[in-house]
């Protein structure tokens, strides 16, 4: 082997070392906790969260003009968060299983969220799933893991689901993956 060769292959090896090193560090630094300041998990100790949040879904909802007794899946986004591209595969599934399982998807924008809902909600992409009987069943990230794929997801199970009656609201509180907190 030449000694231009050697440079080169050494040159070569060198890139994908630093390359694959500044990868994996960006990738550690968009995991994040999903609730990040444990602002969910604070309020859902309260005696009156599920209350609270099922009162706070009904109100966006009459504001978006829907019915309540329907089962829903809000995806609440932020067009300037990163991680909203990583989870659009994830979130097509989960839109198309909205749709097979008699589910009506909305999107609502992070920015446009009542005040009250802000302040639990740090982290986006989010999901909601509400119960035909317009309970909300589930409240959190679509999925864990940096690349927010489909066979990570915490949101399927709850899709149009009738749920358990009196069974409160489900929030994957040590969910990490690729959220940006607000």
């Amino acid at each position: 082997m030449t000694r231009q060769r050697i440079i080169l292959t050494l040159s070569a090896l060198l890139w994908v070392g630093i390359s694959a090193a500044l990868i994996f560090g960006v990738e550690q630094s968009s995991e994040r906790k999903f609730d990040a300041e444990d602002k969910l998990f604070y309020g859902s100790i309260s005696w009156d969260f599920d209350a609270t949040i099922n009162q706070t879904v009904k109100a966006l909802l009459i504001r978006e003009g829907l019915s309540l007794n329907s089962a829903y899946t809000i995806h609440i986004t932020d067009s300037n968060c990163i991680c909203q591209y990583t989870a659009k595969a994830h979130k097509k599934d989960v839109v198309t299983s909205s749709e097979l399982k008699g589910s009506t998807n909305i999107e609502i924008s992070f920015d446009t969220l009542p005040d009250d809902m802000k302040r639990l909600i740090t982290s986006t992409p989010a999901v909601i799933t509400t119960r035909k009987d317009g309970q909300v069943a589930y409240l959190g990230p679509y999925g864990t893991g940096l690349g927010c794929l489909p066979s990570a997801s915490t949101v399927s199970p709850y899709i149009g689901s009738e749920g358990i009656k009196g069974m409160g609201v489900s929030i994957p509180f040590d969910a990490t993956g690729c959220y940006c907190n607000k």
